[in-house]
C-alpha cells in the first residue's frame, strides 16, 4: 500500500499536482489535457506503423549492428532505409 501511495504522489508532483486517471474514460478538464500530452512513439508517416518480425541469421544480424552503429542510427531505421531503396518507395 505504501509503494502504490508514493507512486501516486510522484506522478501528482510530475503533473503539478493533478490526478491522472487513464482508468477513467469520462476524465474531463485538466486532466484529459493531460492525458493528450503523454504521446507515445512518433508517427512515421501519414497512418499507424506496422510491426513486422524477421529473421536474421548471425552474420546478417552483425552486419546490420555495425552499419547502424557506424550511421549512427538504429538498427530499425537502417532496415526501413534498405527497404525503400530495394523497392524503390519514396
Amino acid at each position: 500500500m505504501r509503494d502504490r501511495r508514493r507512486s501516486r504522489r510522484a506522478r501528482e508532483a510530475r503533473l503539478g499536482g493533478v490526478r491522472h486517471r487513464t482508468h477513467s474514460p469520462k476524465a474531463r478538464g485538466p486532466e484529459r489535457e493531460i492525458r493528450r500530452r503523454r504521446g507515445g512513439r512518433p508517427p512515421l508517416g501519414s497512418a499507424a506503423a506496422a510491426v513486422e518480425s524477421v529473421r536474421l541469421d548471425p552474420e546478417l544480424r552483425d552486419a546490420l549492428v555495425e552499419r547502424a552503429r557506424r550511421d549512427d542510427e538504429t538498427p530499425s531505421s537502417v532496415i526501413r532505409k534498405a527497404l525503400r531503396k530495394y523497392l524503390d518507395v519514396a
